[in-house]
């Protein structure tokens, strides 16, 4: 794909683009499942959360839905190898992961291509 620059003279060049098909299609892919399973999300989270707030005594209510919050993002993060097969399919080589503080944590590394 091609798109045209100007110069001071008049005269039109062309400046070669990266292709992105790949990378765009995949995007597409992830953010199309991201909207949908956010909806999906939404229909189990909203009822669960009002019957809870309307169950639980006030003096225990914002325990509960920090503890309820913390879970759900734990869970949403990618398991490491998940993580380390999309720094590949990203371009990334040489990926490994090593986990930090007994697991909660992991450091990916890869190589950027050249």
């Amino acid at each position: 794909m091609t798109s045209p620059s100007s110069t001071t003279s008049g005269a039109r060049t062309t400046t070669s683009l990266p292709d992105i098909s790949a990378v765009t299609s995949i995007l597409t892919l992830v953010v199309g499942f991201a909207f949908f399973a956010g909806i999906a999300y939404a229909f189990v989270a909203i009822p669960s959360q009002t019957q809870l707030q309307e169950d639980l005594p006030e003096s225990v209510r914002g325990r509960v839905f920090g503890v309820l919050n913390m879970l759900v993002s734990v869970a949403s993060f990618p398991k490491p190898k998940v993580f380390a097969a999309l720094m590949e399919q990203a371009g990334f080589g040489a990926v490994r992961f090593q986990p930090l503080t007994l697991g909660i944590a992991y450091l990916h590394r890869g190589e950027k291509p050249r």
